[in-house]
């Protein structure tokens, strides 16, 4: 997968974390094409830095917090885009917006009251539980339906509220069939198309649209088994915390469908890819000596190891760079150079900063 329009403060590191002799590829293509699928450790940087805001073409609100457009937005269309190996977009898919009965009132009166009547007539309803957002998404003017199961009916409006709070208006005096209590469901379907592979915003980021889209034939396409760890520290930057989200098994299948499924690659993402913290790269990259330890299987052999690191390129937590100081250049992983693979446990994992000597 090519990543578009990328940041330059944003590294996507692939590299070779260990069991591969130091040779250059030709392409990315042979990264995936060993005799036996390749373990691919996706590591996010999870860490307050990655809330800023990034230059270049906007790729949206993905995580749902501001800023639009940030570091983590980018990570997240990163991640999709490589899940989605086949490019496909999400069919349309209907969505059910939901709503909650707060009161209405009486036609020709000022009285409001907190539950409809079938003995009274009404001049506008009043909605809760609904954020403006998807409010904003209701036609101006249309039908919802009041109620559920066996009282469930259709609710024709002529105009509603541009916000809060949320009023479905009625040009002439409104009548109902059945009864309904305050807190009775409102509901309005709608059928939503879309026009890209990857997310454009954090609802269509959030939807089973985008997390059903990625099948197996994803996972045939690029024939990796993806892993998945998030590291950052806590808010007073006194604690470490690298989580593997995602740990591949001893006794995982070496072909689709894979254990982790890229379903469940991106559940973890929208889930956890949230910044805050500091920064403990190098930290990470030892935690990353157990993935692989976990994921080695002695049955299966010639399977290399990778790690892609979607990161600022930095590291700011404890002092914690390649070269113990306080330097900014973004720290590189290379590969512990055998001269022989190995169907070993990883080695371990040695970082340098660019343009020192291994």
């Amino acid at each position: 997968m090519t990543t578009r329009k990328t940041s330059a403060w944003l590294a996507l590191l692939l590299s070779c974390l260990m069991a591969m002799p130091p040779v250059a590829f030709s392409d990315d293509t042979e990264l995936f094409t060993t005799s036996a699928n390749p373990n691919v450790l996706l590591m996010l940087d999870t860490t307050g830095s990655m809330d800023t805001s990034a230059s270049g073409s906007s790729v949206g609100e993905l995580d749902g917090s501001s800023p639009s457009n940030s570091r983590m937005d980018i990570l997240w269309k990163v991640v999709y885009t490589l899940l989605n190996a086949d490019l496909s977009i999400p069919g349309p898919t209907a969505v059910t917006m939901t709503s909650r009965l707060d009161r209405a009132r009486r036609w020709g009166s000022s009285t409001v009251d907190t539950s409809i009547s079938t003995a009274r007539q009404y001049q506008y309803v009043q909605v809760t539980n609904i954020t403006g957002g998807t409010w904003s998404m209701l036609p101006n003017s249309g039908t919802v339906q009041i109620g559920s199961m066996g009282t469930a009916e259709p609710m024709t409006y002529t105009s509603r509220s541009s916000g809060s709070p949320y009023r479905f208006y009625f040009s002439t005096a409104k009548s109902f069939l059945y009864n309904h209590s305050q807190g009775t469901t409102v509901s309005y379907t709608t059928s939503t198309s879309y026009s890209f592979p990857y997310p454009t915003d954090h609802t269509e980021a959030m939807s089973s649209a985008f997390l059903n889209n990625l099948t197996t034939e994803d996972e045939n396409i690029l024939k990796a088994r993806l892993g998945l760890m998030t590291f950052t520290t806590n808010a007073s930057g006194t604690s470490i915390q690298i989580n593997t989200r995602n740990p591949i098994s001893s006794a995982a299948a070496n072909a689709p469908p894979f254990t982790p499924s890229y379903r469940g690659i991106w559940n973890s993402v929208t889930s956890y890819a949230y910044a805050s913290g500091g920064t403990p790269t190098a930290q990470a990259l030892r935690a990353a000596q157990g993935f692989f330890d976990t994921a080695y299987n002695p049955s299966q052999v010639c399977r290399q190891n990778f790690a892609v690191m979607i990161t600022t390129a930095r590291t700011r937590w404890g002092g914690w760079t390649a070269r113990r100081g306080t330097a900014t250049v973004p720290i590189t992983i290379i590969p512990p150079g055998h001269s022989t693979p190995t169907d070993g446990p990883a080695d371990r994992i040695r970082v340098r900063s660019p343009g020192t000597t291994p």
